[in-house]
Parts: C-alpha cells; structure tokens; sequence
C-alpha cells in the first residue's frame, strides 16, 4: 500500500468526526501541494495523533518510520523549529487563513489574527504577507481565488468518481454562453478535466440526448457544463406544447423523459433571469416586435417550469440580474459552482477513507 495512502486510512480510523478527519487531510494536501518530501505529507496527515493517549511515538514510529515520528513529535511539543516543522506549521497557517477567507463577513487578517505561533522563517512570513494582501481584496475576488486554489489542491491527489455536471438556463441573450466558458477556464485553472456540451438538440421523438451525453461521460471529465442542455430542452418542450405544436400526452412523454435525465445527471441547475416587460429595447439593445415577443414567451415557460426543474436537480439556484450586476452575477455562480465540486470532493474522499 502506498506511504501516504496508508497514513490516510490510520488517521481516518483516528479521529471521531468527519471534521476532525477533513483538517488532517487539508494539512496533508496543503503540504503535498507545496512539494513536500512524502514523508512530511504523511506528518501532515498524522499531526493530531500524539494528541490521543492511544497513539505513542513508538507505534507511528512502527508503522510510518522514525522520521515521521521525529517530526509529528517535535511539531506536538513546539520545541525548536526545523525546516518540517516550519513547513507543518505554516500549513496550518494556510488552513486558517483560506477557513477564515470563506467566511462571509469581510476581515482583514493580520499576524495577530492567527491562531498558531508565527517562527522567523521568511518564507512563511512572506507567504502569510501575500495572503493578507489577497484578503484586502473585494470579498467575491478573494473568496473566488481561495475556492480555485482549495479545489487546485484536492485534484492534486482526488478523483471525482462521476462527472459533475452544471447546467445554465435563463433569460435569451443575457451571456449565458460567456458565463459558461468562463467557468470552464475556472475549472481548468483548478487542474480539472471539464467538457462542454452545448445545443443538445436532437428530433424530439427520435432524440440521441442519452448517447451524447453518455458518449461524453465515457471520456471520463471532471466537470460537464451544459450550455442549451436537459433543461433547456424542458423548457422548449413547455413552450411547443403552449403554443398547440406538442399533443398534451406527447409533451407529458417528452417531459417525464427529460426530467429523468435531468434527476440522474444534473447536479447544479443555475437560473439566470432578468425580469423583461419593455418591448424595445433590452440590455441597451434595439429589439424587434418578434424578438420581444419570443423573450417574453421564453421567460413565462421558464417561470412555469422553474420549481418542477428544482425538484429534479440535486442543487440550484436562481440569479436575479436586477439584483446584481452581470460580473457580480458571474461571480456569484463560479464561486458557488467551484465550491460545490471541491464539496463532492471532500465527500468522496470521507467516504473512501473515513468509516
């Protein structure tokens, strides 16, 4: 069994609480992420055991090595600081600040913010500058940077066994397209492997929807991003029947399809509505009779269909961009999305190791 691998799983059957097991295996990754020796990893992992009166020096030492045991023992009495030590420390340190970063409420952090004993190393002194100057920075941007870096460090060594996928549906040209593709370099920046899919539109008795995207899932991606997918397709399938095009036990065939497809693979479904009356003009833009028209047809089926799409989504969201800005608004979602992946992470790790 691998080293590290092995120091997962003792230290799993170690601790009481899943988040008592979840901040050893931060301070493992963190570690690992700054391309530790494997042998501090491991000490990251282990760090609390000596804490426990079952778990002695001499049976870490048995198990994972003298080393291993030297640096968990000497970083538990904070005697002098060597080069692991210092390494161990500031992986907490990290931990305390990207913990304190996610929290809503915007506070600087300074030196005396931090939980744990600051050595003279310059490198963590510098490290712990740099991220102060991250906090200073508007909540949303720092909150954004943190998510990707947390999620960047999980992929280091975790796999999501399923793909997760997101799908985007909302008002026509409000730049649903752009926030997707700018998730998808967001995704790509935290080292995941992502896939687009857009315009699944196939035949609505005859359709491929299924192949397709059992056909990408075969790839094995991280992450799909639905641009025009399941969802949106619901939605059109609403309007067909609206208008008289779609038989109603035709359409109610077509929908309890797609709305199956929808509670096996979405995971996050994300609305992106703006409230729309005016017919003429939209977003500063010039409209005709029959683009309003169409904007507003869509925008009723949407609302209609909205709380029937949430039941069958595992999560969603709906953005109002009366409310928020469209950067604000893009923000808002790639934070979310970002965190919801780096979450079934985490689960995914407890579940293979913490029983």
């Amino acid at each position: 069994m691998n080293s590290k691998e092995d120091a997962k799983r003792f230290v799993a059957g170690m601790c009481e609480t899943e988040a008592e097991f979840m901040h050893a295996l931060n301070i493992g990754l963190i570690l690992e992420s700054m391309g530790c020796s494997d042998e501090l990893v491991m000490a990251g992992f282990l760090h609390e055991s000596l804490r426990k009166p079952e778990y002695t020096k001499e049976l870490l030492q048995a198990r994972f090595g003298e080393n291993v045991a030297n640096i968990i023992a000497s970083y538990d009495r904070i005697k002098a600081f060597t080069e692991e030590n210092t390494l161990l420390l500031e992986a907490h340190c990290i931990e305390s600040l990207e913990q304190e970063a996610l929290k809503p409420v915007f506070r600087k952090l300074n030196n005396q913010g931090i939980p744990y004993p600051i050595s003279d190393n310059l490198k963590l002194n510098s490290y712990l500058n740099l991220l102060n100057i991250q906090l200073a920075e508007p909540t949303i941007s720092r909150n954004l940077k943190i998510q990707k870096t947390i999620l960047k460090r999980f992929k280091a060594t975790n796999n999501l066994t399923k793909p997760f996928m997101c799908e985007i549906i909302g008002t026509p040209k409000i730049g649903k397209t752009e926030m997707l593709f700018k998730l998808y370099q967001s995704f790509k920046t935290a080292n995941c492997d992502v896939a687009l899919m857009n315009n699944i539109y196939a035949p609505y008795k005859n359709c491929d929807v299924l192949y397709r995207i059992q056909k990408v899932m075969d790839m094995k991606p991280d992450v799909i991003l639905f641009d025009q997918g399941l969802a949106t397709l619901l939605i059109k399938n609403d309007m067909r029947k609206q208008s008289g095009i779609e038989k109603e036990a035709e359409s109610r065939q077509i929908e309890d399809y797609y709305l199956a497809l929808m509670a096996n693979y979405v995971d996050y479904l994300a609305m992106i509505y703006v409230p729309f009356s005016k017919k003429d003009t939209f977003f500063g833009k010039q409209l005709s009779e029959e683009e309003a028209t169409q904007i507003i047809a869509y925008n009723k089926a949407l609302q209609e269909m909205f709380p029937k799409l949430e039941e069958h989504a595992k999560f969603s969201e709906e953005f109002d961009t009366d409310e928020k800005t469209f950067d604000q608004t893009q923000s808002a979602l790639e934070m979310q999305t970002l965190s919801l992946v780096r979450h079934r992470i985490q689960k995914e790790t407890i579940s293979k190791y913490y029983h």
